[in-house]
């Protein structure tokens, strides 16, 4: 069966490759992202949508690299980094400090700013922890130190590890114990 006159079958505008003197092939612009096909033109999918065209310049993957890290690099916020939440179970006992010192909370920035860390911290023994809740931490960290290799610590443990990090850390408040715990650790002057 043929196609009516005119039509080759193919849906669309066939792409051609654009070649520089040489005769290679040049790569095609890079577009934003924003749910189109990775061959369609540049410019909003809807007219409703902003893009290039409604006040939005086109971007190019280069320019939004150097946007975003124009912003990171602006000055540091006063309230505290949340950020802080690296991994600092290293797999072994030195490799901890360095984890820890490599935490973008622990980068440089003015003495005395906050940071927050969430992670797990177990209640001393003798805290009188209810039996079911401390049943139940015993299970979880049994099933982490399986699964996982990685340990949980308890308020001192983690003040002796902050401290191998960096002398100026002080760990200031944990404000909850258990599975969802959160660290207050301040950057002494």
């Amino acid at each position: 069966m043929g196609h009516p006159k005119g039509h080759s079958g193919r849906r669309g505008r066939r792409q051609r490759t654009r070649l520089d003197r040489a005769g290679a092939p040049v790569p095609a612009p890079l577009l934003p992202y924003s749910g189109q096909q990775e061959n369609a033109r540049p410019g909003p999918a809807h007219p409703r949508q902003g893009g290039p065209g409604r006040g939005q310049p086109h971007r190019t993957a280069a320019a939004r690299t150097t946007s975003s890290s124009r912003s990171s690099s602006a000055a540091t916020p006063s309230r505290p980094s949340s950020s802080a939440t690296s991994s600092t179970t290293g797999p072994t006992p030195t490799r901890r400090p360095s984890s820890a010192r490599s935490c973008p909370a622990s980068r440089p920035r003015p003495a005395g700013t906050p940071s927050l860390i969430s992670d797990r911290v177990l209640p001393c023994l003798g805290d009188g922890t209810p039996l079911h809740e401390e049943r139940a931490m015993r299970r979880q960290d049994i099933m982490m130190l399986v699964g996982l290799g990685a340990k949980e610590r308890t308020r001192a443990e983690w003040e002796t590890l902050f401290r191998a990090a960096d002398e100026r850390l002080e760990l200031k408040r944990v404000h909850a114990q258990g599975q969802s715990a959160l660290l207050e650790v301040m950057l002494r002057k």
